[in-house]
């Protein structure tokens, strides 16, 4: 991951090669929920373009519905997950 910005992924399909957000878990590999490599399905990863920019509508989508979302309108019980996530992010920095 390049520092300051976002991870992707590089999906190919019969439609071609596109650039998706990465998930932070369960079982897909991208946000929009592709499994990522799924040979059944037609999904291989692929080499990322030079110069990427996500290209999934999809990703595009969710992105667009969850920014109207601010901090605050989530319940304190997702803090210890911000701590933890901020304390990777301050151990990342620092190296």
């Amino acid at each position: 991951m390049v520092r300051g910005r976002p991870e992707v992924i590089a999906i190919e399909t019969e439609e071609g090669v596109r650039v998706h957000c990465t998930s932070d878990g369960g079982n897909y590999a991208t946000l929009c929920g592709m499994d990522g490599d799924d040979s059944e399905v037609g999904q291989r990863p692929a080499n990322l373009p030079r110069s990427h920019k996500i290209t999934c509508d999809q990703c595009f989508a969710i992105f667009m519905k969850a920014r109207k979302y601010r901090l605050s309108d989530f319940a304190k019980v997702f803090k210890p997950v911000l701590v933890e996530r901020d304390k990777g992010r301050a151990s990342t920095n620092a190296e």
